[in-house]
């Protein structure tokens, strides 16, 4: 298909999103599996050829070393048992964004983690700004990714909780090249003052086109935001379809899609077009697949 337009592909008006849900719920029903290449439908999403976690590992060399990977298995096990109920939680706990009234890990699967490498250590990303930590599964991921270049992930969290956890587990890991911030993403983007490579978005849904509002003057041109749940929480990103329809926001030109990857991920880079060239080739495939 050649080189994409990004402001034909990506969503057009705020009237796509119920679209953009019939489209889910299709894809829910039907699978991904059965698209054997990229293929582009209506609302800016790209669908990628279907590959385990562990074949693209293969295909891309990608070592994680031994005490890394260990606690990263740990954490995929412990991601769909660990939940606390938000009456069992403290009034600062509380303040979590929490679905169902829980807290949960909500980590990205392997195979985004995968690409959060890959994207970090292809774009040659030194600092890369992480919203929402979690138990720091993703974070190791790009730390691991940022590691040959001297990159630094930065890491944000509100919970005390989570932020204990993370640690522990990145000295586990033996990653240290991560370095932790507590406060709600709005303080943190309000006092960040460096220029930044790469972002990734990973926090409460229906804020996520304020944040990227505050984050885009701390992004450098070329630079890229990478946000997930894309697709399974697409219902709460209204306000997001809606500020990226017009390819700019605050004068800040974007070109952006949304990558079918797991829970589904935007792709939003800052001044420039997407290299479309690189994201194909993380699945092994060419870009006239695209």
């Amino acid at each position: 298909m050649g080189k994409i337009n990004t402001r034909e592909r990506s969503f057009g008006k705020s009237g796509d999103v119920p679209e953009l849900i019939k489209l889910k719920n299709k894809i829910e029903r039907e699978g991904l599996g059965k698209v054997p290449h990229f293929k582009h439908f209506p609302g800016g999403l790209v669908i990628p050829p279907e590959i385990s976690a562990r074949r693209l590992q293969e295909i891309h060399k990608i070592e994680v070393p031994g005490q890394a990977d260990a606690v990263l298995k740990r954490l995929e096990r412990l991601n769909s048992s660990w939940a606390i109920k938000e009456k069992d939680l403290s009034y600062d706990e509380r303040k979590v964004w929490m679905p169902n009234k829980e807290m949960r890990l909500w980590q990205i699967p392997r195979r985004t983690g995968l690409f959060l490498y890959w994207i970090t250590n292809q774009t040659k990303s030194t600092e890369i700004l992480e919203l929402g930590t979690s138990a720091g599964y993703s974070a190791m991921w790009q730390a691991l990714g940022a590691k040959p270049n001297n990159g630094v992930v930065y890491t944000a969290d509100m919970s005390m909780l989570k932020i204990g956890m993370a640690s522990k587990n990145f000295r586990a890991a033996g990653v240290d090249n991560i370095v932790q911030l507590h406060g709600t993403i709005a303080e943190v983007l309000s006092s960040w003052h460096r220029p930044v490579d790469l972002i990734f978005l990973d926090a409460d849904k229906k804020n996520y086109a304020s944040y990227l509002e505050m984050a885009l003057p701390k992004l450098k041109v070329g630079g890229y935001v990478v946000a997930d749940n894309a697709v399974d929480f697409m219902e709460l990103m209204s306000s997001l379809i809606g500020a990226l329809r017009d390819g700019a926001i605050n004068g800040f030109k974007l070109h952006s899609y949304v990558l079918g990857l797991d829970n589904g991920i935007y792709i939003i880079r800052k001044g420039e077009p997407i290299d479309n060239k690189m994201i194909t080739s993380f699945f092994n495939a060419q870009m006239d697949s695209f």
